[in-house]
């Protein structure tokens, strides 16, 4: 397991796992809970651009109550393990 990272670079969310882009999420691991990811493909229309990217949830128990939480608002504030992923490399240059 590897931490999981994210980055929103104002068109895609990014998330990576040592350096590398995260194309696929499976399985993550939040303070020794590993949770089922689901993804779900987001856009966002602008005046000036059209964005797409792929939105990571997990379901958590809330109260009894099962909901869903984007990765993006857990992953900064939290230490999160990506368990069963699929990356590609990141190209740093422009």
């Amino acid at each position: 397991m590897k931490i999981l990272k994210y980055k929103n670079d104002w068109k895609h969310d990014v998330y990576t796992v040592g350096g590398e882009r995260v194309i696929r999420l499976e399985t993550v691991e939040i303070d020794d809970v590993q949770y089922p990811v689901i993804a779900k493909i987001c856009s966002v229309r602008g005046r000036v651009y059209t964005a797409t990217s792929t939105h990571y949830f997990v379901e958590i128990d809330v109260l009894g109550v099962k909901t869903r939480v984007d990765l993006n608002t857990i992953v900064p504030k939290r230490r999160v393990y990506a368990v069963e992923y699929l990356t590609k490399r990141v190209s740093l240059s422009a």
